[in-house]
This record gives C-alpha cells, sequence and structure tokens, in this order.
C-alpha cells in the first residue's frame, strides 16, 4: 500500500508519462495542475493548504502536505546530521551510510571498459536515469524556449526531469534555492538554481565534508560531495576509465573527458 500523501497527492508512475513518477514536475506543470484541483467543480475534498489551495480528503494528507511549505524535518539520520521530511527520503540517505546500493544495471554494456555494467545505486529512480544513458533515450524536452547562442528554438533534452527544470533555469533565470530558506543563516543573500549548489554552498557555512578518503594509509582528504571523492580516490588507484576513441587520450573524470572532446568539434 502507498503511503497516503503518494496514494492521494503526488503523480504515481505509469507508462504514459514518462515524467510521472520521476524526479518532480515543472514548476508550470505544477502550477497548472494545482488550479485545476482547487477549481475543479468535482473537487469536494474538505481540507485545503491556505499557501497553494491544494485540497485532501483527510486531515492527517493536508498535515502530511504542509512540511513541503514549512520544510520541517522529522526523520533525523542516526549517523549525521542530516533530517529529512519523509521516512522515503531517510531510508535513502541510509544507504550513503551503509554502502546498500539494491537497484543494480543488468542487461547493458559498459562501453567505457568494454564489459558487462554493473552500476548499481540506491534508489530506483536513479537506475531508470542510468538505464537511458545506455539506450540513448532522453524524453525530458525543452519546449518553449530560445536557444540565444544558436538563434533558434531550444531543442535540449534530457534523461529526468530534474535536470530538465534545471535547466529550464536556465532561460527562466529562476533561482529557487535561497540559502536562508534551507537553513538558520537568515541573513544569508545566496540563492541557487540547483539544489547541488546550495548544497555546495551550505557546506561553507558548517564546515561538514561528509565524504572522506577511507582505505589508504595517512590520507585523511575529505569532500562535500561524493563525486569529488570519487575522482580524489583515483588519484590513489590511478584508474583513468573515460577513455577517448577519437585519441588515444584518457581521463580520470568525465569532466576533463568531455573538455576533450569539445577540442576536437
Amino acid at each position: 500500500m502507498e503511503p497516503f500523501w503518494y496514494a492521494s497527492h503526488s503523480v504515481l508512475p505509469n507508462k504514459r508519462n514518462p515524467s510521472a513518477g520521476d524526479q518532480g514536475e515543472s514548476s508550470i506543470t505544477t502550477q497548472k495542475r494545482r488550479k485545476t484541483n482547487s477549481e475543479s467543480p468535482l473537487n469536494k475534498n474538505p481540507h485545503v493548504c491556505e499557501e497553494c489551495h491544494i485540497s485532501y480528503v483527510y486531515p492527517s494528507q493536508l498535515k502530511a502536505h504542509k512540511r513541503t511549505h514549512t520544510r520541517e524535518k522529522f526523520f533525523p539520520c542516526q549517523k549525521c546530521t542530516k533530517q529529512f521530511q519523509w521516512i522515503g527520503g531517510l531510508n535513502n540517505h541510509i544507504r550513503t551510510h551503509t554502502g546498500e546500493r539494491p537497484f543494480q544495471c543488468t542487461g547493458y554494456r559498459d562501453n567505457v571498459n568494454d564489459t558487462d555494467c554493473t552500476a548499481s545505486f540506491t534508489q530506483k529512480s536513479s537506475l531508470n536515469t542510468h538505464i537511458r544513458t545506455h539506450t540513448g533515450e532522453r524524453p525530458f524536452q525543452c519546449t518553449g524556449y530560445r536557444d540565444y547562442a544558436n538563434d533558434t528554438d531550444c531543442t535540449a533534452s534530457f534523461t529526468n526531469q530534474s535536470s530538465l527544470n534545471d535547466h529550464i533555469r536556465g532561460h527562466t533565470g529562476e533561482r529557487p534555492y535561497k540559502c536562508r530558506n534551507y537553513t538558520d543563516y537568515k541573513d544569508c543573500p545566496a540563492e541557487f538554481a540547483q539544489k547541488s549548489s546550495l548544497n555546495r554552498h551550505i557546506s561553507t557555512h558548517t564546515g561538514e565534508r561528509p565524504f572522506k578518503c577511507t582505505g589508504y594509509t595517512d590520507c585523511f582528504a575529505e569532500f562535500t560531495e561524493k563525486k569529488s571523492l570519487n575522482r580524489h580516490i583515483s588519484t590513489h588507484t590511478g584508474e583513468r576509465p573515460f577513455k577517448c576513441t577519437e585519441c588515444t587520450a584518457d581521463f580520470r573524470c568525465n569532466r576533463d573527458f568531455m573538455r576533450n572532446i569539445r577540442t576536437q568539434w
């Protein structure tokens, strides 16, 4: 049985809508849905949110929804200082401590290393996004915006809704992730288009660097992001998994690999 806030309010996965159940909707779609929900004559749900006018059948559903506005976090991690609004978010986070990655990629090749792909993930949505890098599917398309660099309509497409949302903010200039709304630093004016950028910024306040290099003698390096830790570990292992097929160069990280590719266009 789905949690009550899923069953009554969230968009559930379905085969006709590839974006449903992935990593959220665009703010435009969400606003349209809210307006439709609140104005429909068939909507007789008595418990209405004063902030956005979404209504619910049961008061417990409304109470759960209000957390999206207040950002109250009732589920703390016992291993670190992070807290979460939902138990699902906490469960996903705990896997970063335990190392559990139950969602495994099977049946695809790792073209970088020319082996069967053995990638695994803490969340099903992350696995779905990864599989699209094998299939080439990019179902989340940018529509209605101009690509001013090339003076054409923007045709960018992405493997997940979250990446599309981040891209659209590049068109609109929206920066919804404000430091003052997510932390106790109410005087901080910093705001960002992406949640990952906000998280990086918050670490400058807290000094937290949760990703630590372990297993190597005398190395005490620690980082604010997992990808930075992975890049660092490759300096120990000597691994350079990103190999260019146009030349003989190979690289430790995708960023340097892509920079090399652009020089050959």
